[in-house]
């Protein structure tokens, strides 16, 4: 072979080579950085979980829905009676008056033959916006039957900014049974079977009006005729 032609041949090889070299070390650099972008997504994704489990109780536009979170913590306290001489409501953990597996849970009291009796009670500024679609969802057990003169519970998104009674609500919310049935529940009277749970879902829609302060609010309903008591948890405003 001719020294040019060989030159050529070796200046060509060693062309070749370094640019299997290049790509060897691009594609090391490529899968290092795929790999540190992997790592950084797993850490993000474990501070979301993370975040996730510390804020359950942020149950979307409504504090401390999951009642886990009491006095002295960041969560919002729902105004509640402990006494349970005649009515009570609060958030409680033992069992028969809390929803299984739960946790903390709502549990309200209304003895028979009471007024409205205000067992539920927080703001959800979240909503106050005009004409707002949102969705509601809670779990509920019936302690016991609602009354037999056919007076239950009644359940409002009110705004507090305007006089009595600009209300948000539906006669026509789905609850899902623990026995896997459905049937159609109204806010305006919410009426269940002793032993009776499952889920409540509802979707709403705010009024028209600016400048609202809404606030979600339970009663029992006026003058039921028995002992009224109802269990809610992982109350839902989204």
């Amino acid at each position: 072979m001719k020294p040019k032609a060989q030159g050529a041949l070796e200046y060509l090889l060693l062309i070749g080579g370094a640019v299997v070299v290049g790509s060897i070390v691009i594609v090391l650099l490529l899968g290092s950085a795929s790999s540190g972008k992997t790592s950084a997504m797993s850490r993000l994704d474990l501070i979301e979980q993370k975040k996730a489990e510390a804020g359950a109780n942020l149950s979307g536009l409504i504090l401390n829905g999951f009642f886990e979170q009491g006095s002295g913590t960041g969560a919002t306290d729902w105004p509640s009676d402990t006494t349970c001489g005649d009515l009570c409501f609060y958030r409680r953990n033992d069992p028969g008056y809390s929803i299984p597996g739960a946790g903390y849970s709502w549990y309200m009291f209304s003895p028979a033959g009471s007024g409205w009796d205000n067992t539920m009670q927080q703001r959800v500024s979240g909503i106050n916006q005009p004409s707002k679609t949102f969705n509601l969802e809670f779990k509920y057990l019936c302690r016991t039957a609602t009354s037999p003169n056919g007076l239950g519970w009644i359940m409002r998104f009110r705004d507090h900014a305007r006089p009595c009674c600009e209300d948000v609500y539906s006669t026509s919310g789905i609850a899902t049974k623990s026995d896997g049935s459905t049937e159609t529940k109204s806010m305006t009277n919410f009426l269940c079977a002793a032993n009776e749970s499952g889920t409540f879902r509802v979707t709403l829609t705010t009024l028209a009006n600016a400048g609202s302060d809404y606030y979600w609010d339970l009663w029992a309903y006026s003058g039921h005729s028995s002992n009224q008591e109802l269990i809610v948890d992982n109350f839902k405003v989204s």
